[in-house]
């Protein structure tokens, strides 16, 4: 632990010493074992690596659901998106994860949007209502959340400015996988209010990402969705 302790940028060290994660809770109770599975996430180790990941999908962000654990836990991650061990493959961490073998920088982009998602949720009832799996019965129950669980949205969306920056660099990628996931992790952060000032240089920084890929004869697996 250490050893992976040392090798965390400035940022992430910083967010493991100075958060109470015994005062957070995820889906399961308290936070105080998210420091462990957060540095996991780095380790040389693939196993522990699985794990963590696990931990970020069942617990920290359990079927979508924001917990006050949540934020600083997206914080941590978009701190280590350009760590080294980001290169590294891994298989699906989860029994029901059929995906190919992709790195754990991508499944970090991809978990990043998922929380940008939860977080963008009621923030815009007709965005919501013409999303695919909109249920009625979806509005009937927004008013019905406890303190805790709106402190932990209002966390998540306020962190969405900081997610964004970390995860920008990454549309630029020279990686088509990595682009596209960073891609999907991109449009749920950008329709936040305090964000469309950055829209202008997302669509910039896609139109020449698409315009030296498909120059190279290739074209990107995102071009036409």
């Amino acid at each position: 632990m250490t050893r992976t302790l040392s090798g965390l940028p400035a940022v992430a060290q910083e967010l493991l010493r100075e958060t109470d994660w015994t005062s957070h809770r995820h889906a399961y109770g308290s936070g105080e074992d998210i420091p462990a599975s957060l540095c996991s996430l780095v380790s040389e180790d693939a196993d522990a690596r699985a794990e963590a990941l696990a931990a970020l999908d069942m617990g920290v962000l359990h079927q979508g659901s924001l917990y006050t654990v949540t934020a600083p836990a997206a914080l941590f991650v978009a701190a280590i998106l350009d760590h080294p061990m980001g290169l590294a493959e891994h298989e699906g961490h989860v029994p029901w994860d059929d995906r190919p073998p992709r790195s754990v920088r991508a499944a970090l982009l991809s978990w990043l949007g998922q929380v940008a998602e939860s977080a963008a949720y009621g923030e815009d009832p007709a965005r919501d209502r013409a999303s695919w799996d909109f249920q009625p019965w979806h509005e009937d129950t927004r008013g019905e959340r406890d303190p805790e669980e709106l402190a932990a949205l209002q966390a998540c969306r306020n962190i969405r400015p900081a997610l964004y920056d970390a995860v920008e660099p990454f549309l630029s990628s020279s990686d088509p996988h990595i682009c596209e996931t960073a891609l999907g992790a991109a449009v749920p952060l950008l329709s936040a209010p305090a964000l469309a000032d950055r829209v202008p240089r997302a669509s910039a920084l896609l139109r020449a990402r698409l315009g030296a890929t498909t120059a190279g004869g290739s074209e990107p697996p995102w071009c036409g969705h």
